[in-house]
């Protein structure tokens, strides 16, 4: 009896196991998108394009210098204003890189994009 109780919790073991690496298996990986940060060691501007349909996808940003800080983010037209959400923003690489997950809830016009500007 104990010998079959272990077995069936082994064997229960394994199949969770491998419901979770087919599952893990099965889901496509989320979109990176990767921006260099243009300007000087004290400040620069990343472009980010929010045109096309719906979507959501990870967006890293390469910082000019370490230990920058964000100081706004535009957004063009102006009519595409609500139309993303921002959201698990934050500093990585000693914060030479910035990285968060970029939300468009709707379609926007070909050429609408992000602006981020960063200094110290």
């Amino acid at each position: 009896m104990i010998g079959s109780r272990r077995l069936i919790a082994v064997v229960m073991a394994f199949a969770v196991l491998a419901v979770s690496a087919a599952s893990a298996v099965a889901a496509p990986a989320a979109k990176t998108t990767t921006v260099r940060c243009r300007g000087s060691a004290t400040a620069c501007t990343a472009t980010v394009s929010i045109a096309g349909r719906a979507s959501s996808r990870s967006v890293v940003i390469r910082l000019t210098a370490r230990n920058l800080k964000l100081r706004s983010v535009t957004v063009t037209p102006a009519r595409s204003r609500g139309s993303y959400s921002i959201s698990n923003a934050r500093f990585l690489m000693g914060g030479s890189e910035y990285a968060f997950t970029l939300k468009t809830v709707r379609s926007n016009p070909t050429g609408a994009h992000l602006t981020l500007h960063f200094g110290r």
